[in-house]
């Protein structure tokens, strides 16, 4: 790539103005990507992104066509995020409206401290989904770990597989 994260946001930025579609190619798994994009525009990374991709977004649709480390869209304002494969820990952390897809399983934390929108799991996530939960939607397709809603206040996990446990504060 040859150029560093900060360039390649800026870069991001200023096509947003004009492009409705932007393409990053191979970013090489680099971490925050699209932090703090606010324009309406589609934005697809083709391959793997690192931590905190798409946070602090408004209003982009932004695709990764392979997997996303953690902190995947936190606190996304508004838009769409979609993950093809697998995202790691804390996907979601904080989202205020949007929605999120993760095709593939999750890490733990999926959820924490969300205060509106909808995130989609289709795969497993690990412990502690919805941890502090304010708000909004979470569906997990498969499996969760441990701990589900800890602490949560309000909002809703649905849950297609196995549930082990339920936290403190969680109601069935």
């Amino acid at each position: 790539m040859g150029k560093t994260i900060r360039e390649i946001n800026t870069e991001i930025k200023t096509l947003a103005k004009t492009e409705p579609e932007i393409k990053i190619i191979n970013p090489e798994a680099r971490h925050l990507l699209a932090v703090g994009l606010v324009a309406p525009t589609q934005l697809t990374i083709e391959g793997s992104a690192g931590y905190f991709c798409g946070a602090l977004t408004e209003g982009p649709r932004i695709e990764v066509t392979n997997n996303a480390g953690w902190c995947l869209g936190e606190n996304m304002m508004s838009g769409e995020l979609i993950v093809r494969k697998n995202a790691g820990s804390q996907a979601g952390s904080a989202l205020r409206g949007s929605t999120m897809v993760i095709y593939g399983n999750g890490g733990s934390r999926v959820g924490q401290v969300m205060k509106a929108g909808t995130l989609i799991v289709q795969g497993n996530t690990g412990y502690m989904v919805g941890f502090m939960m304010l708000g909004g939607k979470i569906i997990i397709v498969g499996d969760v770990g441990d701990g589900l809603g800890e602490f949560i206040i309000r909002g809703e996990i649905y849950v297609g597989g196995k549930i082990p446990s339920l936290g403190h504060d969680a109601i069935q």
